[in-house]
């Protein structure tokens, strides 16, 4: 997906005013400045190649991505795959559920609702809700639960999520049901986490509103945001064709499940809304103009202010306002919630006094990327210019996407020349056969003494020589045959590695080098070094599991003479240096392509019993 960046009006940092909590509790702090040394649109290329880093290394199928400066949209990316078995790529425009993002949406229609005088905060619940008369654990007999009560999780009641959560019972049912349960804790005194007191919260502004709350939000807010896409229904979801599926990463068997997207309607104002970076940068916003959008109030500023000001403390630097949570970034203030659901995540965080905001979707469930996120934004746009590239600057001047393209026009390609095994006194004939990034057969022939072969196929692989004659490689044996892959040395790198790091930037006779780690799951990893200017890997330095033995041998590989053919800067030199084999030269003297071969000829099979 291609980096989209919006390039700003010029408009002035809006002022942040806030409460004198706030004020105390978030001492200012100067920070560094947008310079011409490191401009904005660098800054924004840098996070999304940080993004996509963290992506691949967290196993997330796709993710959207928005980012708000004021009153604009500067950036907006889509990431990997909105559905992997249909290949769909995620756009920005693709809906994904945001789970409990969608609190800040209630609450801000409440202040709506404050506004014009039909509820206010400090309502108790029973005036809206008559039936929602909750056990509060307190010495005044006389307490009542209040809409800020409801909204700030301070109630003393648990989550209840068995209530609603595969039920199919109605808003109301899960309501009258609530009301049974006993409180965990006093009232007032602990936090506690709790989606049916904001159900009930949103039941009793549908009340004061006099419509129900879906259409109430839909009215008040998502109309006027512009927010065409957004909806607040599983089962309009599960209608829409740029709804994301969303998956749950399985760590043992190393795959992505689906999931369908879950009937929690019943939940309504604590987690139901579907949305997409473009519709949900609008919200950010209208946050941003406290209240306002396109230069029309919605809330007042004072009503909106509510929402962010700390209800309740949560530890040094941390509170819950109204449905965010009120928290510092390097003495700022820092407005943020998130949101999971089956399948989904979501990140949305501000930071008001330098007028910056980011909508972050994804449809991998509990990836930990999200939480992440909120650093890895912040520091992207606000600081230090960075010493080290980041691995997909360094994946550009490698020109890896062009390469992997060139790889594929390849077809089925051969590479020949002579192989020296310096220690052992023996030279021989070397072919490696290839195609795309999942098939190789590497041929070293010794002639009268033995031979060397090894061969990758997408569902299996093998190796014989003299001295083993023929072994199946499974698992981690596989993955690491297929790193021997000859594009693994000049294609893309995305293609056979899950994490990479760039670790490193010195220089060497005479060269500025980029130091990298590149690994894959149970495989031991690369160190490789990286020429800055041309991208061309000048050495690898790894350990070699043997097959059948739990030894793992040190492995150095250098490559050299490097030469342009087909879009390509192929190493036709290759040594490497071992402990167990000593220093093997190979020397490439030609390159075939487009190759005719029989089905089956990289596949590798034992030989016949005589």
């Amino acid at each position: 997906m291609p980096l989209r960046i919006m390039t700003p009006k010029t408009t002035s940092l809006l002022v942040f005013v806030t409460a004198l909590w706030c004020v105390a509790f978030f001492p200012a702090q100067v920070r560094p400045a947008e310079t011409e040394e490191y401009p904005m649109e660098q800054r924004l290329e840098r996070l999304v190649d940080e993004l996509e880093q963290k992506r691949r290394e967290l196993h997330v199928p796709g993710m959207a991505l928005a980012v708000i400066k004021g009153d604009e949209v500067i950036l907006t990316h889509g990431f990997g795959w909105a559905d992997i078995a249909k290949q769909r790529p995620t756009t920005p425009d693709t809906n994904f559920a945001i789970g409990s993002a969608t609190k800040a949406f209630n609450t801000a229609l409440i202040g709506m609702l404050a506004d014009e005088g039909k509820m206010g905060w400090d309502d108790p619940v029973t005036e809206h809700l008559p039936y929602f008369e909750l056990k509060l654990n307190s010495p005044d007999e006389d307490a009542q639960a209040t809409i800020r009560d409801l909204l700030c999780h301070r109630t003393g009641y648990m989550r209840m999520n068995l209530v609603w959560i595969n039920s199919g019972v109605s808003r109301e049912e899960a309501l009258r049901l609530a009301v049974q349960a006993e409180p965990m804790a006093p009232f007032r005194k602990r936090f506690n986490y709790t989606n049916i007191m904001y159900l009930a919260s949103g039941e009793a502004a549908a009340r004061a509103g006099g419509k129900d709350w879906d259409t109430l939000i839909a009215e008040r807010i998502f109309k006027p945001l512009g927010m065409a896409r957004t909806n607040s229904s599983v089962h309009v979801g599960r209608k829409d064709p740029n709804q994301a599926t969303g998956y749950l990463w399985d760590d043992a068997l190393q795959r992505h499940k689906p999931l369908d997207l879950r009937d929690i309607d019943t939940i309504g104002a604590a987690a139901v809304i579907n949305s997409n970076v473009l519709d949900m940068a609008n919200w950010v916003r209208f946050h941003l103009g406290r209240g306002t959008y396109a230069g029309k109030r919605l809330l007042s500023k004072e009503n909106h202010q509510e929402t962010w000001n700390a209800q309740f403390p949560l530890g040094p630097g941390r509170g819950y306002g109204m449905g965010w949570f009120v928290r510092e970034w390097r003495g700022q203030l820092m407005i943020e919630h998130g949101g999971g659901v089956d399948g989904f995540n979501a990140q949305v965080g501000m930071l008001p006094e330098s007028g910056l905001g980011f909508v972050l979707l994804s449809n991998r469930q509990s990836s930990g990327l999200l939480q992440a996120s909120l650093g890895i934004v912040w520091e992207a746009l606000l600081g230090e210019k960075p010493t080290l590239p980041t691995v997909e600057e360094v994946l550009r001047i490698r020109e890896s996407d062009e390469a992997s393209a060139a790889v594929q026009a390849l077809g089925n390609f051969r590479l020949t020349g002579t192989v020296s095994r310096l220690q052992s006194g023996l030279s021989g004939k070397i072919t490696w056969t290839a195609a795309g990034a999942d098939r190789f057969v590497q041929d070293q022939d010794f002639g009268r003494f033995g031979h060397i072969k090894l061969a990758i196929d997408p569902e299996q692989g093998a190796m014989a020589n003299t001295i083993f004659v023929f072994q199946e490689l499974h698992g981690r044996f596989y993955e690491q045959a297929r790193l021997q892959h000859p594009a693994a040395l000049f294609g893309d790198w995305r293609e056979f590695f899950e994490i990479m790091e760039v670790t490193e930037e010195k220089e060497q006779n005479g060269r500025r080098i980029y130091i990298m780690k590149l690994s894959v799951q149970d495989v031991p990893p690369y160190t490789v070094t990286v020429d800055s200017e041309t991208g061309d890997l000048l050495q690898a330095d790894t350990r070699w599991m043997r097959p059948g033995s739990d030894a793992q041998m040190a492995e150095i590989f250098i490559f050299e003479d490097y030469r342009e053919l087909e879009g390509l800067r192929i190493p036709f030199k290759i040594t490497t240096i071992s402990p167990y084999h000593g220093r093997i030269v190979m020397q490439f003297e030609d390159m075939e392509t487009g190759l005719e071969l029989d089905d089956g000829f990289f596949t590798l099979h034992p030989p016949r019993q005589k």
